[in-house]
């Protein structure tokens, strides 16, 4: 769960619009 928010967080910084689906 931590994990996986953390991500969230982390991608959504870079790329709100897909978030986890595409961290890069």
């Amino acid at each position: 769960n931590q994990s996986f928010l953390s991500s969230t967080a982390i991608n959504s910084s870079r790329q709100p619009s897909y978030g986890t689906a595409n961290p890069l």
